[in-house]
């Protein structure tokens, strides 16, 4: 069922660009309201998660950054290996 609704590449990305809109939307409300409970002094509070981790607003922006920065890493790696690749096709002429 679900092979039918992405036949076609148009309905795909229409899916992907309302995907990226709402988890962007989502972290972006996630890391605001964190920032408000730490300049209303709330930021050392704990909670408990989903999960039963206790965690607090500091703890949730730090969780956040470094996913973010982990994400950058893997592009980076990403990039530096097309690029290799792109170089050694160009050398030895490979198609």
């Amino acid at each position: 069922m679900m092979q039918k609704f992405f036949q076609t590449l148009m309905m795909h990305k229409v899916f992907q660009t309302v995907f990226w809109i709402i988890a962007l939307g989502s972290l972006a409300s996630f890391v605001g309201h964190a920032i408000s409970q730490i300049q209303s002094g709330r930021g050392l509070e704990y909670y408990f998660t989903g999960v039963g981790n206790k965690m607090n607003a500091i703890g949730a922006l730090i969780a956040v950054g470094c996913v973010l920065l982990a994400a950058l890493g893997g592009l980076l790696l990403r990039w530096w290996d097309a690029r290799e690749e792109r170089d050694f096709k160009r050398k030895y002429g490979i198609q």
